[in-house]
């Protein structure tokens, strides 16, 4: 799975309603009139296009197509190419045409600003899997792309355990607050949820306690980390 940094502001425009097999990569975004948003190899803003795997299992993109012209469906062909469940693949269309399987990947055509064809193209060159017959103008660094549903799984809920450390000076500070491998043995054992509050369970601090920083530290587990936006 390849991702990529982004600056600038970046925005997703709903598109027109459509059915999606769920086996199927997509064209989830892309941008055609890049200012800045991500550089390619060659420190470059070219437009680029995001592939996403949207289903439970390894998707193979080997002989895939991408196409910016309705008469040409195999314009640009994927080389031997893998996208893991729930992964993104970023596209530059550059022009550069290079397609070396573990290199970063440039289709041989740019995206035109005005609007123009776009489509992701089975191997067998006649099955598309998503398609734009003339997408709309596009603004400096404004992506476009299908709305994706969105699913958030809570990793802290109320009842979860953790450490918590109350500073009463400035020696009682940890120096290694923020390592990985802090050691919280000594501290006291919370429940959540914690605040401040008069005292009670879950409190943190009395009414006449002055109170300057508070440390606490939990543990959770994470499933698959496919998309992490800032």
């Amino acid at each position: 799975m390849r991702r990529y940094g982004r600056r600038g502001r970046l925005h997703l425009e709903s598109l027109e309603s459509r059915t999606l097999l769920a086996s199927e990569p997509v064209i989830s975004e892309f941008l055609a009139n890049n200012v800045g948003s991500a550089l390619d190899e060659d420190g470059e803003a070219t437009d680029w296009i995001e592939v996403h795997n949207p289903s439970e299992a390894i998707i193979d993109l080997t002989g895939w197509h991408l196409t910016d012209d309705a008469a040409n469906k195999l314009k640009w062909t994927f080389p031997a190419t893998e996208i893991e469940p729930g992964g993104f693949l970023l596209v530059y269309a550059s022009g550069k045409d290079r397609a070396v399987s573990g290199a970063e990947l440039h289709t041989n055509f740019g995206l035109a600003s005005g609007g123009e064809y776009l489509a992701l193209v089975a191997p067998d060159g006649i099955t598309v899997s998503t398609e734009w017959a003339d997408y709309p103008p596009q603004q400096p660094g404004v992506s476009y792309g299908l709305a994706q549903q969105i699913q958030s799984e809570p990793i802290l809920t109320e009842g979860a355990t953790g450490k918590i450390l109350v500073p009463n000076e400035a020696s009682q500070l940890p120096a290694d607050w923020n390592a990985i491998d802090l050691n919280d043995d000594a501290w006291d054992d919370i429940t959540l949820g914690v605040g401040f509050d008069e005292v009670g369970q879950g409190s943190l601090a009395t009414e006449t306690m002055e109170l300057h920083s508070v440390f606490q530290t939990q543990t959770f587990e994470l499933g698959l980390l496919t998309r992490i936006c800032g």
